[in-house]
């Protein structure tokens, strides 16, 4: 009696990815191109070209990996939420009613910091280095879910960790509100208040002067003791700092048209929390303009969270991997392999065999186009999820 032995699978799921260079490479070859036909500039033009695909995919379905949760900046009296660079949408819009610690604070070089977590305006705090940051004692072990940083705006000069104003290349002082700053907070926890471990590294943010930077804390913290720092040897310029505890409340806020939205009496009435939002689509990004506009209660106890669609990452470099699940490579491969046929040049030859050739390439491009238009139904098919659908019954007048 004889039988069969089953073979060895590889043992993982998806360890086998395709970067931006074998992409181009698989497309250049489905169009008819060898490899040492291919040129920088074809290189070069063939990365426009997907990153025109990946931006016109936006416009044709929804890859449900591009939403995302951010909470965002306001301003008091302003009807203004600016949404990051490169957001497509805002797919609902929240406002958030945190709970905010508002206790004793300190500051790293030990005087209070009481100010910094208050809840109402205050004047700027300069806080030496080197690593400057604010350390909270909760008086138990309680949890935390966001934390806000608002950036002062106090003309003056950036100080090094000893107190004197650091010098550019001019030999000028560097004045605190003249620039913005980009830099990668850290949270550290301790049980003691001596002993600190790094809980999170926040991402790498662009903080503007009197705007607030949220960061929602996943997963969240639960600790008896706080820090947040600047990792820098200089100092830091702060006016608020929010540490929102758990318990806070999210409402939706309802939409608006843009009849409804310009059709109010006073846009710029305010209060502590916005019932209305419209979002305008700019040129690069949208905003979603609130109403009513944010009083001083808003703009230290709460904000505006928006669920979010973004375009599909940039193809970045030639070793970067696309920001595309494994199902859509077959796709994406084809349909840039077509895009290539339509741009780059015919590879040389007689009048008679150019003209065979060409008969040639519109065959391919036919049989190449309709692989892709079948792979990229069948993708595109593939984006949804088996959630129940509920249909809400909501009858309202409506102008364009």
């Amino acid at each position: 009696m004889s039988g069969t032995t089953a073979g060895t699978t590889s043992g993982t799921v998806l360890a086998y990815g395709y970067q931006q260079r074998k992409i181009i490479d698989h497309a250049m070859r489905k169009a008819g191109y060898s490899p040492q036909d291919i040129s920088a500039e074809w290189i070069e033009v063939a990365q426009d070209l997907l990153f025109t695909q990946l931006a016109e995919y936006t416009n044709v379905g929804f890859p449900l990996w591009t939403r995302q949760q951010r909470p965002l900046p306001i301003t008091i009296g302003s009807p203004d939420v600016p949404l990051p660079y490169g957001t497509v949408d805002a797919l609902h819009v929240y406002w958030r009613i945190f709970n905010p610690w508002r206790g004793a604070a300190t500051l790293s070089t030990g005087e209070s910091a009481n100010t910094l977590v208050a809840g109402q305006p205050n004047d700027d705090v300069t806080i030496l280095g080197p690593n400057p940051g604010v350390i909270v004692d909760f008086g138990s072990a309680i949890e935390l879910d966001t934390i806000g940083i608002l950036p002062g705006l106090t003309t003056g000069y950036e100080l090094d960790g000893n107190g004197n104003p650091i010098i550019d290349g001019t030999y000028n002082p560097i004045l605190l509100s003249s620039r913005s700053y980009s830099a990668a907070l850290e949270i550290l926890v301790s049980t003691d208040g001596t002993n600190w471990i790094n809980a999170h590294t926040l991402p790498t943010t662009t903080f503007q002067a009197g705007q607030w930077s949220y960061f929602d804390l996943e997963p969240s913290i639960t600790t008896r003791f706080i820090q947040i720092i600047q990792p820098i040897a200089g100092s830091w310029l702060l006016n608020h700092v929010n540490f929102c505890l758990a318990n806070s409340t999210q409402i939706e806020i309802g939409p608006a048209n843009i009849d409804d939205y310009y059709d109010l009496p006073n846009r710029f009435f305010r209060s502590g929390m916005p019932n209305t939002s419209y979002v305008d689509r700019k040129l690069d990004a949208p905003i979603i303009k609130i109403w009513p506009t944010p009083n001083e209660q808003a703009f230290y106890g709460g904000t505006v969270v928006s669920l979010l669609r973004r375009y599909i990452q940039d193809p970045g470099s030639m070793s970067d991997t696309l920001e595309i699940p494994a199902r859509w490579f077959e796709g994406v491969t084809a349909r840039l392999g077509v895009r290539l046929m339509d741009e780059l040049p015919d590879l040389g030859g007689s009048a008679q065999a150019s003209y065979f050739g060409l008969m040639a390439k519109q065959q391919r491009r036919a049989n190449l186009d309709q692989v892709a238009t079948k792979a990229e139904a069948v993708f595109w098919s593939e984006e949804r999820n088996r959630s129940p659908v509920r249909i809400l019954v909501n009858l309202r007048p409506y102008t364009a």
